[in-house]
């Protein structure tokens, strides 16, 4: 006689033997009896999370890392469907991670401002005793201030100009400590407004032509290769403004122009006489035309050099043929 365990044992590993030999069945058996037996199951799968608690953290994990989607959605509707329980585990979090908390605020409302503004507005609207107290705190502590200052003989009262230094003051210093913040905004509004931020960048750069010119001085000079880049699209996309651009530079830095030529012409001394003579070669109605256009424009260089080549027939040093017997 077989005790209970010995049954049992020879029963399991029969079972996995069966199995082994036939998955597909084995797969549907095991469907089919987990659809019929949801009590049972949940109640094993809860005596397994109890009995492995460290097996079930890595699955969960390894779960959620395969299906952010369906973690995601999981989590939207337990949110929903546990509204105090949300609330208070996440003003659980709050008080444990008091600075994670504040930045993760203030980026979403960088990245929110019009959902903000619109649960601001309904909480004003919610709220008007307490929009009502605050109002009455704030105008009797600024009261307060008010007489002391008086007391002590203060200035009280700030002209517009000196409010408007101190809104700038605040202003800047806020931006110094949150650069970060400031360029997340300022991209992000620029996309929303194109047509403004081109205005004002416009409206900037004409009131402050020295700071643009050293700022892109200092950005050509960082990033050479975007700015060649950037450089030639501009000259593609806009042919007319560039050429105009740079005949304007060319009359305007005249000196300079002619000493970068002189010293490229130095260096490349054959390239040149062979792209000349090419030219040449290929356009002789151009070239007879440039020679007529300048000796009409040089009179006396023409009279010079024809005494001089008359000179030179006289004394019997040129050939019949326009050549110089002292060649």
């Amino acid at each position: 006689m077989q005790t209970e365990e010995e049954r049992k044992a020879r029963k399991k590993v029969a079972n996995a033997k069966w199995r082994s030999k036939n998955p597909e069945k084995a797969k549907a058996a095991t469907e089919k009896w987990y659809a019929e037996n949801p009590e049972k199951v949940k109640a094993a799968a809860e005596k397994y999370r109890i009995d492995n608690p460290e097996k079930t953290k890595a699955a969960v994990a390894k779960w959620r890392s395969k299906n952010p989607e369906k973690v995601k959605a999981a989590t939207a509707k337990w949110r929903s469907d546990n509204p105090e329980k949300t609330k208070a585990a996440v003003a659980k979090w709050r008080s444990k991670n008091p600075e994670k908390a504040k930045a993760a605020t203030e980026k979403y409302k960088i990245d929110n401002p019009e959902k903000v503004g619109a649960v601001a507005a309904k909480w004003r609207a919610a709220n008007p005793e307490k929009i009502k107290a605050y109002n009455a705190r704030r105008y009797l502590a600024n009261k307060k201030a008010k007489l002391t200052a008086e007391n002590k003989g203060e200035q009280t009262m700030q002209t517009e100009e000196e409010r408007k230094a101190k809104g700038r003051a605040a202003a800047e210093k806020w931006r110094s400590k949150n650069p970060e913040k400031v360029k997340a905004y300022s991209a992000k509004w620029r996309s929303k407004n194109p047509e403004r931020a081109k205005a004002a960048a416009a409206e900037y750069r004409a009131e402050n032509p020295e700071k643009v010119k050293a700022y892109s001085a200092k950005y050509r000079a960082e990033n050479p290769e975007r700015a060649k880049a950037a450089s030639a699209k501009y000259r593609a996309d806009n042919p007319e403004r560039a050429k105009a651009a740079t005949a304007k530079w060319y009359a305007a830095n005249a000196e300079m122009v002619k000493a970068r030529k002189a010293k490229w012409y130095a260096a490349n001394t054959e390239r040149v006489k062979a792209t000349n003579a090419k030219w040449r070669s290929e356009n002789p109605e151009k070239v007879s035309l440039a020679i007529y256009n300048w000796q009409e424009a040089n009179p006396e260089k023409m009279n010079e050099y024809k005494a001089k080549w008359a000179a030179k027939k006289k004394a019997g040093c040129v050939i019949e043929n326009g050549g110089s017997a002292n060649a």
